[in-house]
C-alpha cells in the first residue's frame, strides 16, 4: 500500500480501490484532534487514466468525505476535482478546478473552521463530517480524519509521491 524507501524523502502510496472500499483503499490519515485546523500536502502524480486519482482527504468514513484529487480526462490532460460523499454512499466528482491550478508538484491545502471546509478557492459545508450528523450504518464512528490517498481502479497500482504532510491547529 505504501513505501518510504521507493523514493527517498517521499511517502509513496500505491493506487488501490476507490475511497468507498473500506478494506482495500490506499489511505494514510490522522484523526483530527481539534475543531479547527489547516492541513497541506505536496503531491507528485501523473495519471494516465481517469480511473487513477490521488490527493488529500477529509474522511469520516467511506460514505462521508471530501476529497480534492488529481486525475486526468479522457484525453490524458491532468485535472483537479473535488469528490464528495455526503453520507448516502453516492460518490460524486464535483467542482472541477481550472487546469492552470495544477502544477507539478501540486500543493493541496485544506482548512476547516468547525463548519466550513476550504480548498483551492472553494468553500464547502463540512458539518456532515461528524457523529452528530450521522444516520444509519456507521453513524457513530470516532471523529474525522485528514490525510493522503491514492486510487487506481485499472489495477495497475499507479503510485503517487507525497513530499510532506503538515497539520496545524
Amino acid at each position: 500500500m505504501f513505501s518510504l524507501a521507493a523514493r527517498h524523502g517521499h511517502l509513496r502510496l500505491y493506487g488501490r480501490e476507490s475511497m468507498g472500499s473500506r478494506p482495500l483503499s490506499s489511505l494514510v490519515a490522522m484523526r483530527r484532534s481539534r475543531k479547527q485546523y489547516t492541513a497541506q500536502t505536496c503531491i507528485e502524480f501523473s495519471p494516465t487514466s481517469f480511473q487513477q486519482m490521488a490527493g488529500m482527504t477529509c474522511y469520516y468514513h467511506s460514505p462521508k468525505l471530501r476529497y480534492p484529487y488529481i486525475s486526468c480526462d479522457d484525453e490524458g490532460q491532468r485535472q483537479l476535482n473535488i469528490m464528495s460523499c455526503l453520507g448516502n454512499l453516492d460518490l460524486m466528482a464535483d467542482f472541477p478546478i481550472e487546469p492552470k491550478s495544477i502544477r507539478k508538484p501540486c500543493i493541496l491545502p485544506i482548512s476547516f473552521d468547525g463548519r466550513d471546509w476550504q480548498t483551492i478557492d472553494h468553500t464547502l459545508d463540512a458539518t456532515f463530517l461528524s457523529c452528530e450528523a450521522g444516520k444509519g450504518d456507521g453513524a457513530s464512528f470516532t471523529r474525522a480524519f485528514v490525510g493522503m490517498a491514492c486510487q487506481d481502479m485499472t489495477g495497475m497500482q499507479k503510485p503517487a509521491d507525497f513530499t510532506y504532510f503538515h497539520y496545524y491547529q
